[in-house]
């Protein structure tokens, strides 16, 4: 349970007793980003040497399966398995701004590159899809991409609005999203507050809002900004690093639901006012109608009435 499980995070005696088992070594540089596959027997990892290796994991001894340098022309923030690829499939993206997708089975690695950010690309997030992924920037964009639509990415990065998903105007250092509901995801960066945006608005024609914003601080001048964000396996709760301060949890239901509720307040009376008055116009348009069939049903009663007459007379003759 989930209360078993911060027991034991939270229990000293068993975090000391945590031993190294194994030292994976391939790497010439800092190590920026490791990511293990769903399935757990693989591991990848990404750094400053702009290489991607991947590990086939054993408890006893993890084997160098992999290991290819990447078209990234400088330090490599994050990768990750594409889901549902048979971990055939990657995701990178780096200080270049350049998001690439690549793939063990390919002769070249690298199948696609995307130069959609004019700044560093820092964080990439996946769900159930093994063709959809967004990527988080310092340039201040959440960007989309969809491997079954293809793109040309413009000389200039602004320009290339098909993948553009979200823009904050503050840098952005990290994303992640809800697992369970995979249309949210949350991003945070400069600012001290963790954004939560709704995937299901991105194509609307006005500029796409945040559905909740979570942050532990009431003052807007603390020098604290968000360094990373990560949703619980339920998608129910959400976890959020300040830099210069605490690591914080948040109820993410409560949260958009208590900031939601005065939105919704607010529209309450419009919009039992535009039910009522449908109700109403299709209650008269429903006694239009009957008044119209009784209207038929007179008129036929009095055909019926013509014809018997007629019949009389003619039993007189």
């Amino acid at each position: 349970s989930k209360q078993a499980i911060r027991c034991i995070c939270s229990n000293n005696s068993i975090i000391s007793k945590l031993k190294q088992i194994q030292s994976l070594k391939s790497h010439t540089s800092c190590i920026n980003s490791i990511y293990w596959s769903s399935d757990g027997l693989k591991l990848c990892s990404g750094g400053d040497d702009h290489k991607i290796c991947i590990w086939d994991y054993h408890y006893s001894k993890t084997e160098l399966c992999a290991s290819f340098l990447t078209p990234h022309s400088e330090n490599i923030f994050n990768v990750k398995f594409l889901p549902q690829t048979n971990n055939d499939q990657l995701i990178s993206c780096a200080g270049d701004g350049l998001v690439c997708c690549h793939s063990l089975s390919y002769s070249s690695r690298t199948i696609t590159k995307y130069s959609c950010h004019s700044d560093r690309a820092k964080k990439l997030a996946t769900d159930f899809s093994p063709f959809v992924f967004l990527s988080a920037s310092e340039d201040g964009t959440v960007r989309q991409y969809d491997q079954r639509v293809k793109h040309i990415c413009e000389e200039i990065s602004a320009n290339c609005n098909d993948t553009l998903a979200v823009s904050v105007g503050d840098e952005l250092s990290t994303i992640s999203i809800n697992p369970v509901f995979p249309f949210h995801f949350a991003v945070g960066g400069q600012n001290h507050f963790v954004s939560i945006y709704d995937r299901r608005k991105l194509q609307s024609s006005q500029p796409c809002e945040p559905i909740a914003k979570l942050s532990p601080f009431s003052s807007i001048k603390l020098l604290t900004h968000v360094t990373g964000v990560c949703y619980s396996n339920d998608g129910s709760e959400l976890v959020a690093n300040f830099t210069g301060n605490k690591v914080y949890l948040f109820d993410v239901n409560k949260m958009i639901e208590k900031q939601n509720y005065s939105i919704l307040n607010s529209k309450t009376d419009s919009i039992v006012n535009l039910i009522s008055n449908h109700n109403f116009t299709t209650n008269n348009n429903n006694n239009d109608n009957n008044t119209d069939n009784n209207t038929d049903n007179n008129n036929n009663n009095d055909n019926n009435t013509d014809n018997n007459t007629d019949n009389n007379n003619n039993n007189d003759n």
